[in-house]
């Protein structure tokens, strides 16, 4: 997924490493979406009636065509029953 964030260069702050940080996070977001969507045994259908979300747009979703803001993110865990953190942080490179 290609960040449309602006990062801007500041002193004292790697704007490439952000930048790259938030590609990241962006693709491990995409990948952790569908994969937690399986592991709880719904389908797209499920997910559009429990929450409303058009299947065309978790679809986008899933494969980092476009992301989906906070409190969306927030019902999608609660949703497949996994925390916030786990959709954006590897665990490796969280201990490290």
């Amino acid at each position: 997924m290609s960040n449309k964030i602006r990062i801007r260069d500041i002193d004292g702050v790697d704007a490439e490493l952000v930048r790259e940080a938030v590609d990241v996070a962006g693709e491990l977001l995409a990948s952790r979406l569908r994969t937690a969507r399986e592991s709880a045994g719904f389908s797209q259908e499920d997910v559009e009636e429990a929450l409303g979300i058009a299947r065309t747009t978790l679809t986008n979703y899933e494969h980092g065509v476009s992301a989906p803001g906070l409190m969306r993110t927030v019902a999608l865990a609660a949703l497949y029953g996994v925390t916030l953190d786990w959709f954006v942080w590897d665990e490796e490179e969280r201990t490290e």
